[in-house]
């Protein structure tokens, strides 16, 4: 009888919490927790695509204003991301790979360019916010980005045996 009693009360104190908790949830307003701002090449791009973009790409905030009015900033953030995702997805149907060793050499140039150590370096890109890591991926992707438009306009260049000759 008070086996019955007790499992009579957790069962009433049991629904009478879940009735609370649907309340809760039927009450509580609507927010907004991300927003597809764009669809690149297939892919979707939130507000949070675009806000960490301007901040490491650009040093600046997204949106600067009202989404629902894109002041000139915001259009800039916009076809700056824009245009960087098309490129790396031309980068990615030419197969473009650009090895670690590139990437090393590459930075090598740069540190001897400015005389830098590696230790000069690391200091410098923490100052600028990144890490020797994240360097490597922003110089990867700036090689590539690179070999995309020299093989473009390597089309649109034709130089014939009969220019050569009057040269």
């Amino acid at each position: 009888m008070v086996g019955d009693f007790m499992l009579s009360r957790i069962f009433n104190a049991g629904f009478l919490l879940l009735w609370i908790l649907l309340i809760q949830v039927q009450t509580a307003p609507a927010k907004v927790i991300e927003q597809l701002i764009a669809v690149i090449d297939g892919e979707p791009y939130t507000l949070s695509n675009l806000s960490a973009y301007a901040k490491t790409k650009m040093n600046r905030t997204f949106p600067a204003g009202d989404l629902n009015e894109i002041n000139d900033s915001d259009r800039e953030v916009l076809e700056q991301f824009i245009t960087e995702k098309l490129l790396e997805a031309e980068v990615r149907e030419a197969g473009i790979k650009i090895t670690d060793e590139e990437v090393a050499q590459y930075i090598e140039e740069i540190k001897k360019r400015n005389r830098l150590t590696d230790d000069e370096l690391k200091t410098a890109l923490s100052r600028e916010g990144q890490t020797i890591q994240s360097y490597r991926v922003s110089v990867r992707s700036e090689l590539e980005k690179g070999e995309i438009m020299t093989r473009q306009v390597r089309k649109k260049v034709n130089i014939t045996d009969e220019d050569i000759e009057r040269y």
